[in-house]
Order: C-alpha cells, then sequence, then structure tokens
C-alpha cells in the first residue's frame, strides 16, 4: 500500500489537534473510497474489513520518526555550525590577547612552526542533544523550547530582592525512567544512613506536618492508580512561566514520591549557567523546601540559588503559617506568577485520557511526548501575544489598584512593613501552629 506524503502531514496535523486518529483516519478512508466503488478485496475476492488501518498507521508511526529524524539532523548541524564559530572567536581573541601580552615584553611562541594551529579544548560531549554549556548560557533544548525564559544570559537575579521501555521512540520531554529511579534510590539512601540537619525552621514542623498530612502529593504513599491494572500512575510536568513545557517524569510507583520532583529540578539545572537562579511554584513548596534542608537531596549550589512558592490556587488549602512565607501573592519576588501552569497543560491535554486509557505503556508515553511537543510549539509561537496580554492588562492594572490602596490609606510603607513583619513573627510561632 503506498500513502501519499501529503496524507501524512494532513494526519500529522489532525494528530496535533485530536490526538491519536488512526482508527478515525482509516475508517474515513475506507467509508469514502466504498461510496464511490472502490472496495478493497483480499485474495478469495472477499472485501477486506480494515484496509487501511495496519498500512497508515505504520506509516505515520515511520513518517513521524523521520520527521523527528531530519529535525535532529538540522539541530545537530546548527549546534556544530554555532560551535565551529564560537570556536573561531574564542581562538582569534586568545591570539590577540597573546599578541598584546609579547608587546608587553612577555614571551609569545611563534604558532607558524607548529604542525597545527591550537584550538580550544573539545567539549566534553559533543552530541546535538547533550552538549556542554558554554560560559553564561542555557542548554540548547531550553533555548529551543522557551527563548523567552532561556534565550539570554541574564540569569543572575539574587533571590533576596522583590511501564516497559520504549522500543520505537525515545521520549524528548518525558525523562528516562533509569534516570528517576536513581534519584530515588539515593532520596532513600540519605534518608536512611543520614540523620536530619539541624536547624531553625522558618515555619515550625507542626504546620508542614499538617500540609503534608492534608495533601494527596504531599504523601509519597497515598495511592491515587490502581497499579495492578495500568502500568503508569500518572505524570509530574515542569513549565515556565509561560506555560510551555519544559520536561516531563512519568510517574510509576503507588503515590507522587518526591523523587520524581527532585528529578526534575536537578536536570533543570544540569541545563542552566552555574548563575542562574529559579523560583520554583510546587502546590506542596513547604514540604518539599522542608525536606530538601533536612537532608542533601540536592547541592547546596543548586539550592541556594532557589526560591519555593506554592501555587496561588492551592495555597489557601495550606496552614496560615505556611501561605505567610510561601503564598506568591506575599511572595518578594514572584509577582503575579500564579503557578498554574501545569493545570492549564493538564486542561489542554484533557483529550488524551480516552485515547490513552487503553494504549499500552510505550504507545501511551509515544502519544504524550508528541502532543506535549505541539502544545509546547504552539505556546511558544505565541509568546509575543502571551506578553502583550499580560503587560497591557494584568501587570498595569495591579500596579495602579496598589499605589490607589496606598495612597488613600495615608500610611507610610515603612509602617506598614513594620506592622506585617510583627503580623508575621507572631503567626509564624509555635505557639501560633498549636492553638
Amino acid at each position: 500500500m503506498a500513502i501519499s506524503i501529503h496524507l501524512l502531514d494532513f494526519y500529522c496535523a489532525l494528530f496535533e489537534k485530536s490526538c491519536n486518529a488512526v482508527n478515525a483516519m482509516a475508517s474515513a478512508l475506507n467509508l469514502f473510497y466504498a461510496r464511490r466503488g472502490f472496495v478493497v478485496l483480499n485474495k478469495q475476492g472477499w472485501p477486506v474489513e480494515e484496509p487501511f488501518h495496519r498500512g497508515l498507521g505504520y506509516a505515520a508511526q515511520w513518517y513521524d520518526d523521520l520527521q523527528i529524524w531530519l529535525e535532529q539532523h538540522v539541530d545537530g548541524a546548527l549546534l556544530d555550525a554555532d560551535s565551529h564559530v564560537r570556536d573561531e572567536n574564542f581562538f582569534s581573541s586568545s591570539l590577540t590577547m597573546t599578541q598584546n601580552s609579547s608587546d608587553d615584553g612577555l614571551c609569545f611562541s611563534d604558532t607558524s612552526s607548529q604542525a597545527g594551529v591550537h584550538h580550544p579544548p573539545p567539549l566534553i560531549n559533543t552530541s546535538p542533544s547533550n552538549r556542554a554549556l558554554f560560559p553564561g548560557e542555557c542548554a540548547r533544548v531550553l533555548q529551543h523550547r522557551c527563548p523567552a525564559c532561556f534565550g539570554g544570559n541574564l540569569f543572575s537575579r539574587s533571590l533576596n530582592k522583590e511501564g516497559g521501555d520504549i522500543h520505537f521512540y525515545k521520549p524528548i520531554y518525558i525523562l528516562p525512567k533509569e534516570y528517576i529511579d536513581n534519584v530515588g534510590a539515593q532520596i532513600e539512601s540519605l534518608r536512611k544512613t543520614c540523620k536530619p540537619h539541624p536547624r531553625q525552621p522558618i515555619v515550625p514542623n507542626e504546620a508542614v506536618n499538617e500540609c503534608e498530612s492534608s495533601h494527596i502529593a504531599g504523601k509519597g504513599s497515598n495511592v491515587k492508580t490502581n497499579m495492578e491494572r495500568y502500568d503508569d500512575s500518572g505524570l509530574m510536568a515542569l513549565v515556565c512561566c509561560h506555560t510551555i513545557p519544559i520536561f516531563l517524569a512519568n510517574i510509576d510507583t503507588p503515590g507522587e514520591q518526591q523523587k520524581y520532583a527532585v528529578t526534575l529540578i536537578e536536570y533543570l539545572f544540569g541545563k542552566l549557567p552555574p548563575c542562574a537562579t529559579v523560583a520554583l511554584l510546587y502546590d506542596v513548596a513547604c514540604v518539599l523546601d522542608h525536606s530538601l534542608h533536612m537532608y542533601d537531596f540536592l547541592l547546596t549550589d543548586i539550592t541556594k540559588r532557589m526560591l519555593f512558592a506554592m501555587s496561588a490556587m492551592h495555597a489557601y488549602a495550606h496552614q496560615w503559617a505556611c501561605q505567610i512565607i510561601y503564598n506568591p501573592q506575599m511572595h518578594t519576588g514572584v509577582g503575579l506568577t500564579d503557578g498554574e501552569g501545569v493545570e492549564r497543560l493538564w486542561s489542554w491535554m484533557h483529550k488524551l485520557i480516552v485515547v490513552s486509557r487503553s494504549s499500552g505503556r510505550s504507545q501511551c508515553i509515544y502519544i504524550i511526548d508528541r502532543h506535549v511537543g505541539s502544545i509546547g510549539q504552539e505556546l511558544r509561537d505565541d509568546l509575543g501575544s502571551w506578553m502583550r496580554r499580560r503587560l497591557s492588562k494584568r501587570i498595569n492594572v495591579q500596579e495602579h489598584k496598589a499605589h490607589q490602596w496606598l495612597t488613600s490609606s495615608s500610611i507610610e510603607k515603612g509602617v506598614l512593613r513594620h506592622e506585617w513583619a510583627l503580623q508575621q513573627a507572631s503567626e509564624l510561632s509555635l505557639w501560633a501552629c498549636k492553638s
């Protein structure tokens, strides 16, 4: 069976909007040709019930794999060209600096007598998917996903200021299971062999424990899916402030354990420059922050560059002591970010529920990963409109209302800040949490 490339392009566009549509597409083609008198017959002369299903499914899968292969080779060529240009610039600047040093009386070796021209040392891993970072820049994969967040080189803003292996497809967004399990094993080892670090918590332990017990995501032992019927129980996503999906973790344990959040954070920081700071908004940020201070799940170089806050919708289900510290509306440096980008991503992916429920693990991960890629592409193309909407409606309106309230209150800002500090100290006391 020969299938037109244009028809496969149409199917790919249909896939991005309606997910896995092989059954509908094959049935529609069969009905279309049958109504015009073209019926596919077998060797015995009998009509074939589903003549297009298998051929179309295989063709669509291999065509999509071919497109992925082509995109990876184009990205690899662009990375090679970029690395070559950077190496040439580095060599030119190094040669100029050496010549200037020679003019000042320092020894300068004649490179013309050497067997070859000296170049900077090669990168540790030159594969397009895992290259060494250039100084001050994010990894290419982050720049490609959201250039507005990761495309520049200004990342040092202070936080103190305002079920089986995939045989036919390698996920692009979903992190490898081996990597997640390795992080989980390290976490369990630290909990068993190391004592919690002694410290004076900002939020009393009683309040954090109450939040942990009242949230499903707070306790990794809570079972949300029947693991005897399903290979996997859910997904955890990492999105930027523009709601663009960055990475996903496939949850294959009965509960939402902390290893998934720690893995996503560690993987992200591995692709950021050493000076980058990250504000992390999470449903149970108080519990995760508390655990990271008790045990060294992450390197100190990572935790000191992180700011924790709750997502706005979930904040009001927490204890008041936690809200004072982690509510994004009360946290300096978060602005009007609500942290509900993951919930918006789930709403865009709800169409996958029916399709993936009866699919195998490999097919399910394939569908989710490709659909997340199409969502990210659409959101990235809409970045300009997104910024214009936010700048014209949200920030100006909120800032104007805040200034109006402060002006009408006739109370100095210093007095308000002092009263707020006193209220925080009172509400964060152990007596207030127990009462």
